[in-house]
Parts: C-alpha cells; sequence; structure tokens
C-alpha cells in the first residue's frame, strides 16, 4: 500500500515500510495513489532518508483501492 509521509511516498508491505518512492519526472501524482496497493517498476537510486531504499518509478500500476 502507498502511503504519504510531508510530500515523501513509501511502499508498505505488511503494514512495514518496505522503500520510498519517488517520481522526479512528474509522470505520476503519487498523492492520487496514496492508500491504493500498488505494482511499481523502477530503478532503485541513492537513499533520500539513509534509512530506506529510494526508487525512482518508471511504471505504476494500480491493483486493488481500499
Amino acid at each position: 500500500m502507498l502511503r504519504s509521509h510531508t510530500a515523501r511516498y513509501f511502499l508498505d508491505f505488511g503494514q512495514k515500510p518496505v522503500c520510498e518512492i519517488a517520481c522526479s519526472s512528474g509522470r505520476y501524482d503519487l498523492a492520487t495513489f496514496t492508500g491504493t496497493e500498488v505494482g511499481a517498476h523502477g530503478s532503485e537510486v541513492a537513499s533520500r532518508s539513509g534509512e530506506l531504499r529510494t526508487f525512482e518509478v518508471a511504471r505504476l500500476e494500480v491493483l486493488a483501492v481500499r
């Protein structure tokens, strides 16, 4: 599930954050997908938080809406 924290977006799996995601191209407004289950395709980039891996999203697909 995608959730937001002060304009930062995280993918959760089992209610635990797995990674941070970003879309610097502007192709996806990640706020639109907050609270939905998504599948993401992209590449790992330098971590923004230093705690979790960060992925630059190239493709995003909604799997389920909660």
